[in-house]
C-alpha cells in the first residue's frame, strides 16, 4: 500500500451522520480532501479518548488534525496523477459516504472498513495485449513472407493509434492507450511493406491497465 495514502486512511476515526458526503463536490479533489479531513478529525476527536489519540500520535487540536490530514491527502491525489492514473471522483463520493457511514467501532480499523478509498487512485490509461495465429497452423510467418504485424485501434476520440509487432513473436502489447471503447483490427505486412491482409475489425474496451484480446485467427487460403 502507498505510505502516503497508508497515512490518509490510518488518521481517520468513526464516522458521522451521512451529512458531510452528500455535500460534496467530489469531482473536485480539493474539496474531496477537505471532506476526508472534516469527516476524520471530527469523528476521532469524538469517538477517541485523549490516550488513544495520543497513542496515534495525533495533533494536539482537531484543527491541526484536519489541516495535517487534508495536506496529506492532496500528496496523495498528486502523486497518483502520474498520466496513467488519476483520481477517481466517482470512487471518491462513494469513499466519502462510507467514512460518513462508520462508527466509533470502527475507529481503529485501517480504511474505517471503507472499501472504496483505497481504490481513489484509478488508471486512466492501459494496453492491449494480443496474440495471432495462422489457420491452418503450419504456417509460419516467414513462409507466408510476412515480416509485420500492425494493430491499428480507433479510439473514443476518433484518433487511430498504431502499434507495429514483429510477426514471428506471435503476440505484442500495444503502448499506453487512453481508457475507453475502441474498434481494433490487424494487419499484416511484407519485408518490402506491401500489405498482405486485412483483418475484420472488432469493439474492445480498455478499462483496465491491461486487457488481453485473445488470439486472432489468420486464414491462410491454400491452393
Amino acid at each position: 500500500m502507498n505510505n502516503k495514502l497508508w497515512f490518509l486512511v490510518a488518521l481517520v476515526g468513526c464516522g458521522g451522520d451521512g451529512s458531510t458526503s452528500t455535500t460534496v463536490n467530489a469531482e473536485d479533489p480539493a474539496e474531496f480532501c477537505r471532506a476526508t479531513a472534516q469527516i476524520g478529525c471530527e469523528s476521532m476527536y469524538t469517538c477517541l479518548t485523549q490516550a488513544e489519540r495520543d497513542a496515534k500520535h495525533l495533533p494536539a487540536t482537531e484543527a491541526e488534525c484536519q489541516r495535517k490530514l487534508e495536506s496529506g491527502c492532496e500528496d496523495v491525489i498528486d502523486s497518483c496523477n502520474d498520466g496513467a492514473h488519476g483520481y477517481a471522483a466517482d470512487v471518491g463520493g462513494e469513499c466519502l459516504r462510507e467514512m460518513d457511514a462508520s462508527t466509533c467501532n470502527d475507529a481503529a480499523e485501517p480504511w474505517l472498513d471503507a472499501p472504496s478509498c483505497a481504490k481513489i487512485c484509478a488508471p486512466t490509461a492501459g494496453k492491449f495485449g494480443v496474440k495471432w495465429a495462422f489457420n491452418p497452423p503450419s504456417y509460419t510467418c516467414s513462409q507466408l513472407n510476412v515480416q509485420s504485424v500492425a494493430m491499428y485501434a480507433v479510439g473514443p476520440d476518433g484518433r487511430n493509434y498504431v502499434d507495429l509487432f514483429d510477426c514471428f513473436y506471435g503476440s505484442g502489447m500495444t503502448e499506453t492507450l487512453p481508457m475507453g471503447s475502441y474498434s481494433v483490427h490487424l494487419e499484416l505486412f511484407s519485408p518490402s511493406n506491401q500489405k498482405l491482409w486485412t483483418g475484420l475489425a472488432m469493439n474492445a474496451k480498455l478499462d483496465h491497465e491491461l486487457v488481453d484480446l485473445g488470439t486472432i485467427t489468420i486464414p491462410v487460403s491454400q491452393p
